[in-house]
């Protein structure tokens, strides 16, 4: 309770111009408390307020340690799904659907975006949770208003949908101590940490501050996707869209640094065989070294990155600041028997960078036509053409324009937040995004806390700080972009 200590006396009062002076002071204490008290309820004050006091307290502790610590390693997912089902029934999520690959069935498995180099998925499900929204009218892009001629008009509707996405999946690990959670001058460290477990409860966290910190719901629907399989190809983002997932917009929290990326790179490998002419290492003039040959084959792949790379920085100022946006890469080369032999063959293995935009399908062929061209520079290909083939993962582009609602609404709430300007720039790796964006019809973006120098290392960690700035940007965005209930 606020008190005002400057009182009016009995001489005082006996002064006309005293008694205007002091009423006038006492309007302005009045109006200055009264602003004071609407400032500090607000829903921006009332979140940060709430994630200090979380923050302080080191509640994190109890839920990321244990998260971390959960050996999420393909195929072994259960547990740590099951710890995200323990934390939407704490919250009180309106629906939780748990599943599994085979509740999906043959729409998912024989979908020719769908790629996993398993056949056994009873330990890796999937986990959606759906908050707030009032169902059906929250997917629907606009509202028709009927002004008084009869004439309808298309205006934006108030409370849009949401998805936060995460995958719970973690690389390989060179031995048990990486899932042993450390903390250290702000620092988490342990495998997973950055990619993407932070992430992902910073994602809670937003919700926890709308949900706790403001007593409040969504007013659109927010949709809370915790996914398997995105190291492998991003079969368990495609199985929640082939489920029936989709939404206005959604939030990736992939280790951005706090930059966010509208779009982002897509990627898929390819095998390329090079054919020689075997023949004694003593005579190798009787013989065509495929080894050799393959120098030509990198040089052709060398250019076709340069024209690539060239047309994407001119159609393209997002990607100015990335050396190579969308590069082609040889990761293994295997050939030849013996030392002293010529050897007949050569495979080699790469990835290919696929540009925002671009298809997949047309991305191939243009790797397809450059090998084709090889006869052009050198005889030997006329007679033996190189073998192009694609197998494994492949990861679709994302490409959300920077000029969007979406961006513009999280560069507000970032600003908000940190009190600076976000960068906004192109993602340079792939991820989920490229899924929910060109076969979800959500416009997805990547903004998260962790850094992508860390991801996947022996000394793997996340900033504390950070976690907690990703998670009041993203609460913001969600009462901008969602409203409150």
């Amino acid at each position: 309770m606020r008190t005002f200590t400057l009182l009016p006396t009995h001489n005082m009062m006996k002064s006309p111009l005293l008694i205007l002076l002091v009423s006038a002071l006492l309007v302005l204490q009045f109006a200055k408390a009264s602003t004071e008290r609407t400032e500090d309820s607000s829903p921006a004050a009332t979140i940060k307020q709430f994630l200090a006091d979380h923050l302080k307290n080191r509640k994190y502790k109890d839920f990321l340690f244990p998260f971390i610590e959960s050996r999420s390693l393909q195929g072994n997912e259960t547990h740590t799904q099951g710890l995200v089902t323990e934390w939407m029934k704490d919250i009180g999520f309106d629906t939780i659907d748990t599943y599994t690959y085979k509740d999906v069935g043959d729409k998912l498995t024989k979908h020719p975006n769908f790629n996993s180099p398993r056949d056994n998925f009873d330990e890796s499900p999937v986990v959606v949770g759906v908050l707030g929204g009032d169902a059906d009218g929250d997917f629907d892009p606009i509202l028709l208003n009927v002004d008084l001629n009869g004439e309808a008009e298309a205006t934006p509707k108030k409370h849009r949908s949401l998805i936060l996405n995460g995958h719970v999946d973690v690389v390989p690990i060179e031995d048990d101590s990486q899932f042993t959670v450390q903390e250290k001058d702000g620092r988490i460290y342990g495998r997973g940490s950055t990619d993407m477990k932070g992430g992902i409860y910073a994602s809670m966290l937003a919700v926890e501050a709308i949900v706790k910190g403001l007593q409040k719901k969504p007013a659109g629907r927010l949709i809370f996707e915790s996914v398997v399989e995105e190291e492998s190809g991003g079969s368990g983002s495609l199985s929640t869209i082939l489920r029936g997932y989709k939404a206005d917009a959604a939030i990736i929290p992939e280790p951005s640094q706090l930059k966010i990326f509208p779009k982002q790179q897509g990627s898929m490998w390819f095998n390329i065989t090079v054919y020689g002419k075997a023949a004694h290492g003593a005579s190798r003039y009787d013989g065509v070294s495929a080894i050799e040959k393959s120098m030509r084959v990198i040089e052709q792949l060398q250019t076709l990155e340069m024209v690539r790379n060239d047309d994407v920085k001119r159609s393209d100022p997002m990607c100015k600041d990335l050396p190579i946006p969308v590069p082609i890469n040889i990761g293994r080369m295997k050939g030849g028997k013996w030392p002293s032999s010529v050897p007949d063959y050569v495979e080699l293995h790469g990835r290919l960078g696929v540009i925002p935009g671009e298809k997949i399908a047309d991305a191939k062929q243009q790797l397809i036509d450059a090998m084709s061209q090889l006869a052009q520079v050198d005889e030997w290909f006329k007679e033996h053409p190189v073998q192009v083939n694609f197998f494994g993962a492949s990861w679709p582009a994302g490409d959300v324009s920077p000029d969007s609602d979406v961006v513009s609404t999280l560069i507000k709430a970032f600003e908000q937040t940190l009190h600076e300007k976000p960068v906004v720039a192109m993602a340079p790796w792939a991820t989920d995004a490229g899924y929910l964006s060109t076969l979800g019809d959500t416009q997805a973006i990547i903004f998260g806390p962790g850094e992508t120098a860390k991801a996947h290392q022996s000394d793997e960690y996340i900033e504390v700080e950070k976690i907690y700035q990703c998670a009041e940007t993203m609460a913001n965005f969600i009462v901008e972009w969602c409203g409150l209930d």
